[in-house]
């Protein structure tokens, strides 16, 4: 059996320490998968009902909930690896697709004050399954959400998630002061 070593955060102090994890514990039927546009997750293949992809409309007007995030939309190019069997052949066809975020950049006062937002908000991300992208610089944050397994398409969870943001962040604030 082949394990995985992680670093992790110890939620009481701001220090490193290692742990295995089996990589068992999660079974690849536990991630999700697109299939016919409806997201699909774990072995009964059941579709998941709670999320929702937004349209650009749906998405600005939820913005103006959450002062300071900015919506981009992104033009992406694959190239698929795909090779056929019998033929060997690699596929170097492009394929150009759409994808959007949210994002918004959160500033502290020194790099460990960032350290432990981020230890104070994992929690959320697990619970709720959703990881956003995190740009970590000295004294800030660079926050960018959306769902890549809907196709890097902005849902109503990047919402729930910013908004979790905010407030976690408003009450770090008053703690630093």
């Amino acid at each position: 059996m082949q394990e995985k070593t992680f670093m992790v955060f110890s939620a009481q102090k701001i220090h490193l320490k290692e742990f295995s994890c089996d990589p068992k514990l999660k079974p690849l039927s536990h991630y999700p998968i697109l299939k016919n546009g409806v997201l699909i997750y774990g072995h009964n293949k059941m579709p998941r009902q709670d999320i929702k992809i937004l349209s650009e409309g749906e998405i600005k007007e939820n913005l103006k909930d959450i002062p300071g995030w900015e919506y981009k939309e992104i033009r992406n190019i694959s190239k698929p690896s795909d090779i056929s069997e019998s033929s060997k052949i690699h596929d170097e066809k492009k394929q150009e697709f759409l994808s959007n975020k949210i994002s918004k950049e959160f500033k502290f006062r020194e790099f460990l004050d960032v350290l432990a937002f981020l230890v104070k908000i994992a929690p959320f991300f697990e619970k709720n399954d959703h990881h956003p992208d995190m740009h970590i610089y000295y004294s800030k944050v660079l926050f960018e959400l959306t769902r890549w397994d809907v196709g890097g398409k902005v849902t109503d969870m990047d919402f729930v998630t910013a908004k979790e943001i905010e407030n976690l962040y408003r009450d770090f604030q008053k703690f630093m002061t």
